[in-house]
């Protein structure tokens, strides 16, 4: 009997290629979060780029399934610490939101009840426990050095200054996507509804280093989650999925090259 709960539960472990690609999603309900960039959301994040990853890639690898997307909008946290305005945030995501709207009307195999449109306060705000712990994974940042370097490496890296709106905006924008993932927080959709689902982040860039060191030191013991891909992250535009389990924290420096030297020796 043990061996056969093995076997089961094998079926759903995070398969990957050769390249790091993911080669199939697991057999069960799953939900793809997409945090929509600001900054991306008129150019790799489009409607129309996102759908057409949705489209050709993803569909190769579904398993039919239900499968939920969700649209994470990030005008909120940009507007918060003072990147743009309020207004110009909240213009290009509600334009966002109609391009998808559009896309998915004309299709003639998309449903509306498989999307959810959400904007990042209205998840921030969803729990009590959202704002406490993100007050504690401040507190944590500032009596830990190794955080404050890894910080200071990944602002350095985007080109952005050390200052508390840059440090407390990307803190804020890893911290929920990992809530997420880690299921402690989430998005009622009609699809999918309350069975049991994998949880993906889906982005198109690598991961910022100071996630992976967010997972890998696992401040408040999140580690009891079901989710397949509670410790992952997916770059749609390489089609690479990080799998921090598998990743050494204090020999990588930079995620990119992490990438490049996984595909060189596989």
């Amino acid at each position: 009997m043990k061996g056969i709960l093995k076997f089961l539960s094998g079926l759903n472990d995070a398969k990957i290629d050769s390249t790091g690609d993911i080669k199939v999603l697991p057999r069960q309900n799953g939900v793809l979060l997409f945090p929509i960039s600001i900054g991306k959301i008129e150019k790799e994040m489009s409607a129309e780029n996102i759908f057409n990853f949705l489209e050709t890639e993803l569909h190769s690898k579904w398993r039919n399934y239900p499968l939920s997307i969700v649209f994470l909008y990030t005008g909120n946290v940009y507007s918060k610490y003072g990147f743009d305005s309020k207004k110009n945030n909240d213009y290009k995501v509600e334009k966002h939101k109609l391009e998808c709207t559009r896309i998915i009307n004309y299709s003639n195999y998309l449903t509306m009840d498989a999307f959810s449109f959400v904007n990042w306060n209205e998840l921030f705000n969803s729990d009590s426990y959202v704002k406490e712990k993100f007050e504690e994974l401040k507190n944590i940042y500032l009596s830990d050095q190794m955080f404050q370097n890894i910080m200071k490496s990944d602002l350095k890296r985007a080109g952005k200054s050390l200052d508390s709106n840059n440090i407390n905006f990307l803190l804020e924008e890893m911290f929920l996507p990992y809530l997420f993932v880690k299921n402690k927080i989430d998005v009622k959709d009609k699809f999918t509804k309350n069975t049991k689902r994998f949880k993906l982040i889906c982005y198109s860039g690598n991961c910022l280093k100071i996630l992976l060191y967010i997972h890998k030191m696992n401040f408040f013991n999140l580690d009891k989650s079901t989710n397949v891909y509670q410790n992952c992250f997916y770059n749609y535009k390489s089609k690479f999925l990080f799998n921090f389990d598998d990743i050494d924290l204090e020999n990588v420096s930079d995620l990119g090259q992490y990438v490049i030297d996984f595909r060189k020796n596989n």
